[in-house]
């Protein structure tokens, strides 16, 4: 069986180690996981992929981080302009 995704990116943006626990799960169920953009298959078969899909995977999650970083401080401002003390 395959599970084709658009980008591994979009499987996950959860820790790199939690990515890594749903690729095993996958794996023992015998599921290759495709990565339709980087043309990428992630399976035993293909030894060095699980390196790929990690280095990814912590590319995601930082990427998630940060984005909600900057969104949280964004709306703090906005709550802080709301109560005149800007």
């Amino acid at each position: 069986s395959v599970l084709i995704v658009e980008s591994l990116d979009r499987f996950s943006r959860e820790n790199p180690f939690k990515c890594v626990e749903y690729i095993s799960h996958l794996d023992k169920k015998q599921i290759e996981l495709h990565d339709v953009d980087k043309r990428l298959i992630i399976s035993r078969r293909h030894s060095n992929s699980l390196t790929f899909a990690t280095m990814i995977a912590e590319r995601a999650y930082e990427e998630s981080r940060l984005k909600s970083y900057r969104i949280r401080k964004g709306w703090d401002k906005r709550r802080r302009m709301a109560k005149g003390s800007i």
